[in-house]
This record gives C-alpha cells, sequence and structure tokens, in this order.
C-alpha cells in the first residue's frame, strides 16, 4: 500500500517536468504527506493546471465523507474491472506528484519507518483515480487515491504492495490516453534497480510533523560505535 509519501522538491521544479501550471495557492514542501491532507494533484480534465485534492475517497459513495472509512489506494489488478474503478479510469485518472514514499518494518515501540526515491532523486509521479464527495457542511470537494501494484523486490521485504509509479512521459500517457491498451502498460511494476531506500525518523509517525530532516537517513541515538 501506500500510505505516507513526500513532494520535497519546490512546486515549479515538478509543476515544469509534468507541463501544468503551478499557481500561488500551491504551498510549499511536503515531507510527510498523509490520508485526509490536501495535497497537490493534476487531473486529467485540467492537465495543464496543479489542484489541491483530499486524500481519500470516501467509500459510503452517496454520503458523507466525514467520519466515513477512506479509500487511499486502489489496486491496479482491479482498476479496469470493478464498477465504481471501471467509471473512474475512464474519466476521472490524475497523477501526484511525489520525490519519495514511506514503509514501515517491525511492530510497536520497534516499528521503524523508511524512504523509498529514485537514485537520483528526482520527481516522479503515482497513478491516481478522482472523485467528487460532499462534505456534511454541504460543500463539495475533490478527493483521490493512488493506485497500488505488487511490490518489485526492493520493497518486498518491506510491504507486498507499492504504488504505481510514473515517470514523465509514463505520466502523460496516464492523462491524456484513452484506450486501455494505453494505460495498462503504466501500471506495470517500477523496477526494483531503479530505486534506493533508508531509514529516516520515527517523527514521520506523526502525521502533523513536516520539517525537512524526515526525509534524510536517520540512525537512532542509542546504536553507538566502539
Amino acid at each position: 500500500m501506500c500510505g505516507r509519501y513526500s513532494i520535497s522538491k519546490s512546486a515549479v521544479e515538478w509543476g515544469c517536468l509534468f507541463g501544468a501550471t503551478v499557481g500561488d495557492d500551491i504551498s510549499g514542501a511536503v515531507y510527510n504527506a498523509a490520508p485526509t491532507m490536501l495535497l497537490p494533484v493534476i487531473g486529467m480534465q485540467d492537465p495543464g493546471r496543479v489542484q489541491y485534492f483530499s486524500w481519500g475517497i470516501s467509500k459510503r459513495w452517496d454520503t458523507s465523507a466525514d467520519g466515513a472509512t477512506l479509500l487511499i489506494n486502489a489496486r491496479a489488478e482491479s482498476v479496469f474491472e470493478k464498477r465504481t474503478f471501471k467509471d473512474w479510469v475512464s474519466h476521472n485518472r490524475c497523477i501526484v506528484p511525489a520525490d519519495g514514499f514511506y514503509e514501515w518494518t517491525g511492530n510497536g515501540k520497534d516499528r521503524q519507518p523508511w524512504r523509498f526515491s529514485l537514485l537520483d532523486d528526482g520527481v516522479f509521479a503515482f497513478a491516481g483515480l478522482f472523485a467528487p464527495i460532499s462534505t456534511t457542511l454541504g460543500d463539495d470537494r475533490m478527493a483521490f487515491c493512488i493506485i497500488t501494484t505488487q511490490a518489485n523486490s526492493l520493497i518486498a521485504p518491506f510491504h507486498d504492495r507499492m504504488p504505481v509509479m510514473l515517470r514523465k512521459d509514463q505520466a502523460l500517457t496516464w492523462l491524456t490516453a484513452s484506450a486501455k491498451e494505453n494505460l495498462q502498460p503504466c501500471l506495470e511494476v517500477f523496477p526494483a534497480e531503479d530505486l534506493k531506500v533508508h531509514k529516516v525518523s520515527p517523527k514521520i509517525n506523526k502525521a502533523g510533523v513536516n520539517t525537512p530532516d524526515l526525509i534524510l537517513p536517520w540512525q537512532s541515538p542509542e546504536l553507538t560505535l566502539f
């Protein structure tokens, strides 16, 4: 699955990469993106503009999102088959700019977060789907989920799923193509040899923490060298 990620590069940098205009409302770096947050997304209906969507689509499809269980991930194996996903994959595809994502090992106090990123620390995008949701206050907003697939060999020891990662050309195809045969290759597993991983601070576990040190390699202060 994918439950936390980062987009620490400047908005101008990743906006230019995907050919989208970044408005004045696009805020700074996000080192600890978490579900329910409003995060930058590029949707297929307006691929030249970056917008803010809420991460997590209500599973109560026709009612309020408030208090409902959120769908933060969708399985690549079912997006062309399940009724709800079939409609979204036809009309509501999006890409989610990112430069890293997190997984965990261990349990309880020993739970250790790890960050996965490209070898060159560059920007990529997650393949996503979006849908409109309504709140109890009566206002409408867009929400998104990230598509996941089977983990590659680097990620498999940490989790059996990983987000669908897109480089620039694939991201543009995901936004603009219409035929399944053109979209399906975008959902292939990203090569393990193009990724790296390192430990990061347990501070990442708190969704409200958003500081640059969260993406840096980390070593427990309890470990000492003799």
